[in-house]
């Protein structure tokens, strides 16, 4: 169980530095470009769903 446990956590480590990582070029290429992280969440959240998106779902 132990193996188990600790290849979790090295799994969930990796998965936690890619995110980190992600978000930092993310945002370095939106700052860049004069866009915030929140326009740039808002423009890939209407990418992603061209059909529209309420402003609650937005918000959160």
């Amino acid at each position: 169980m132990k193996n188990r446990d600790d290849k979790d956590i090295r799994m969930l480590l990796e998965l936690s530095d890619l995110w980190r990582r992600y978000d930092r070029a993310y945002t370095c290429w939106a700052q860049k470009h004069g866009i915030s992280n929140s326009a740039m969440t808002l423009i890939e959240e209407l990418y992603m769903r061209p059909e529209g998106v309420e402003p609650a779902e937005v918000a959160d």
